[in-house]
């Protein structure tokens, strides 16, 4: 009891220690983006595994999750808010458990909803599966879900530019690949045509070489001991040579995206 109400306490007060905030919204014709990342939120698989242990783990992992959520809403009145992937923390989930995480998902942006605040949700690999995984299905239940899985908006001038990009470089399903590049051809001509800036929103990054020793010149560390997110590029294929596991894009559609968009 004593643990649980320190637990709580330290959760629902930790903001009260950071002095700074923005005390109006957004000027006219301006924009402020709350971009959150990777929640990968759990469910039934992990009670199975933990029993009780797992329902607190859970049950404390929303609340803190919703208590970052309502305090940077409250704090820095963002006009739109991005989630950029991976919401839950598997593809694998049966439709009903999906159908609980999403109502759970909910309540957690249930201050950003309360204020009208536009939010975009991007699918990862952990809500359709990378390349090799992804099926119509699974797109359509986060659609169902989420919203369109590919899509843009105009906020403040620029393109925003919502992309699928488990299926950038390959898919098992060619309708689904093809409709990710067709979306892509769109943004460059709308960008183009509007003479606005294209911002992407995509869960798997773009391609970037790994220099060792670049942070740390003459220097042996491991390359997640970096300050710096630098990682060496990595593509898994399974047994049919479909893309399993990728932790960024091709050179060859970041060289196309970064050259045509």
């Amino acid at each position: 009891g004593i643990m649980n109400s320190i637990t709580w306490f330290t959760i629902t007060n930790l903001t009260a220690f950071f002095s700074w905030h923005f005390t109006s919204e957004p000027r006219e014709g301006h924009a402020r983006f709350l971009i959150l990342a990777d929640p990968q939120m759990e469910g039934d698989a992990r009670i199975r595994r933990e029993g009780w242990k797992g329902r607190w783990n859970i049950f404390y992992n929303d609340n803190y999750f919703r208590h970052i959520v309502s305090s940077t809403v409250s704090r820095l009145q963002p006009s739109h808010i991005f989630v950029l992937g991976d919401l839950f923390s598997s593809q694998y989930i049966p439709d009903d458990e999906w159908s609980a995480r999403t109502d759970r998902y909910r309540s957690i942006f249930k201050s950003a909803i309360e204020r009208n605040i536009p939010i975009y949700n991007i699918t990862g690999n952990h809500d359709v599966g990378y390349a090799g995984e992804v099926s119509l299905r699974r797109i359509r239940r986060f659609e169902t879900s989420f919203g369109p899985v590919n899509d843009h908006v105009i906020i403040a001038g620029h393109v925003i530019g919502i992309v699928n990009s488990l299926n950038i470089d390959e898919s098992t399903d060619d309708n689904i690949r093809n409709r990710t590049w067709a979306h892509m051809q769109f943004l460059r001509n709308h960008s183009q045509a509007t003479d606005m800036p294209l911002i992407l929103m995509t869960h798997i990054p773009l391609h970037k070489d790994y220099q060792p020793g670049f942070v740390y010149p003459n220097m042996e560390v491991p390359y997640h001991r970096y300050p710096l997110c630098i990682e060496q590029p990595m593509t898994i294929l399974d047994t049919n040579d479909n893309i399993k596991v990728q932790n960024m894009l091709k050179p060859e559609s970041t060289e196309w995206i970064l050259e045509k968009l």
